[in-house]
């Protein structure tokens, strides 16, 4: 189940079991990229974009604007603490207490984390959201504790704006 509001308390080896988690299914997240990226070439015989985040985007086009390295920090510190809050301790959380199924829970909000994302990134790249969703999904329900999901994402936004400004 779920955890309490004891969950919710940061507990800095909570971190560290972040930085695991990251290394352990970045390869796994990657794969899954990959197969989208050659997905969409199968059904829409189209490759994507090097960058295909519109967020990515602008701060790849703009890396002079403060405004940009604002956004930037929203999306490596800011949107990973409140996404991790709803989707995990409300959502997953509510869920796996309804129906008493954590896998079930898991696959339902890992779905809506990355509909979430919706016009944001093309239809392929919602795999890898749904993918990388699974498995902060099932880091939360291990661990019981919300920093690892929230160092996973983070670490996950902040290697996503690093690759896009290396192959810019």
């Amino acid at each position: 189940a779920s955890p309490g509001a004891e969950g919710i308390t940061p507990r800095w080896k909570d971190a560290m079991w972040g930085v695991i988690a990251f290394a352990i299914i970045m390869p796994i997240v990657m794969a899954a990229s990959q197969a989208s990226v050659w997905l969409a070439w199968v059904v829409d015989r189209w490759y994507p974009e090097k960058i295909a985040h519109k967020t990515l985007q602008e701060i790849v086009d703009n890396p002079s604007n403060p405004w940009v390295w604002v956004m930037a920090a929203g999306a490596v510190i800011g949107a990973p603490i409140v996404e991790e809050f709803v989707y995990r301790v409300c959502l997953q959380g509510a869920l796996v207490r309804a129906t008493k199924r954590a896998w079930l829970s898991i696959l339902l909000v890992s779905t809506l984390f990355a509909l979430a994302h919706w016009g944001r990134v093309p239809w392929h790249a919602m795999i890898t959201l749904g993918v990388l969703g699974v498995a902060m999904g099932v880091a939360y329900e291990r661990t019981k504790g919300l920093l690892v999901p929230i160092t996973i994402h983070v670490m996950f936004n902040a290697t996503n704006i690093a690759m896009a400004l290396w192959v810019k």
